[in-house]
């Protein structure tokens, strides 16, 4: 990370982070979140993440928000996303493992496709029975 960038996050820091204090009990840059010194202010490292950071103070300037998640999805490389991983299921008719995609999936792709025409065929049956009692 180039020094100006590193330097308008941290007199953003200065500015505007609510945990972040110049000099506490002779720690200077002191972060209360972490009790030491705040990560944007170590020296001989790299930017690091801070979420209260990312969520509350950085969302202030745009420009440099942009910048940051750049830098940031640059460390991260194409493995990792912003997004959770899946959870994995077992099915219930198979029990096969596979990835949900929400959290109330009960069964694999070509289990659901049974399931679904099961419970279609068991609801026109009861459509039907019920019409039935009605006419006679």
């Amino acid at each position: 990370m180039d020094k100006k960038f590193k330097k308008e996050i941290t007199s953003l820091i200065k500015r505007e982070c609510a945990n972040y204090d110049s000099q506490f009990c002779g720690i200077n840059h002191y972060c209360c979140m972490v009790d030491t010194t705040c990560i944007f202010f170590r020296e001989n490292q790299e930017v690091g993440r801070c979420k209260y950071f990312e969520k509350g103070v950085l969302p202030l300037e745009d420009d440099l928000e942009s910048g940051y998640r750049i830098y940031h999805s640059k460390d991260q490389g194409s493995t990792t996303s912003s997004k959770p991983a899946k959870p994995r299921i077992k099915c219930e008719r198979c029990g096969t493992y596979v990835k949900a995609n929400s959290n109330r999936q009960r069964y694999c792709d070509s289990c659901k496709k049974h399931s679904d025409k099961e419970k279609a065929r068991l609801r026109k049956q009861k459509s039907r029975s019920e019409t039935q009692n009605v006419t006679i």
